[in-house]
């Protein structure tokens, strides 16, 4: 799509706007599914804390949990291991959104075996040696 966004001096301005849908189903014999019932993300304020958001969003298969302002206590390792496959957004507010590790010798976020991971607009702070770990596992290691 794309929109006229103003014009300056002669000159015409054109912002384009690209649109992008991904859509995957499972649905069984005899179930429906219906978009309505599928938020487009899970917003981690309405959980407990981080690990239920997160467990919450591959039992929908949400593939975007937004984190706003505000402080997030990790005190066990955030578990994102191959947890979505494919594309996962965890997405804070900017610096104003704090992951606190309180995981000691554990990493704060584990990624083993996950693929194509957007973390984006958040700190990463605490006490915890290994911040996010980053590992690929083949069969036997």
């Amino acid at each position: 799509m794309i929109r006229l966004s103003g014009r300056r001096g002669g000159i015409v301005c054109v912002a384009a706007v690209a649109l992008s849908l991904t859509v995957a189903a499972k649905i069984g014999l005899g179930e429906e599914s219906s978009a309505a019932d599928k938020p487009e993300k899970i917003i981690a304020t309405d959980y407990s804390n981080l690990q239920e958001a997160v467990d919450a969003a591959k039992e929908l298969g949400v593939r975007h949990i937004y984190m706003p302002s505000g402080t997030y206590d990790i005190d066990t390792t955030l578990n994102l291991t191959e947890s979505f496959g494919y594309h996962l957004v965890l997405e804070g507010a900017g610096w104003s959104t704090v992951l606190n590790a309180k995981t000691g010798e554990n990493p704060a976020i584990d990624l083993t075996n996950s693929r194509y991971m957007i973390l984006k607009n958040f700190q990463l702070t605490g006490s915890g040696s290994v911040g996010i770990l980053m590992a690929r596992k083949g069969p036997g290691q």
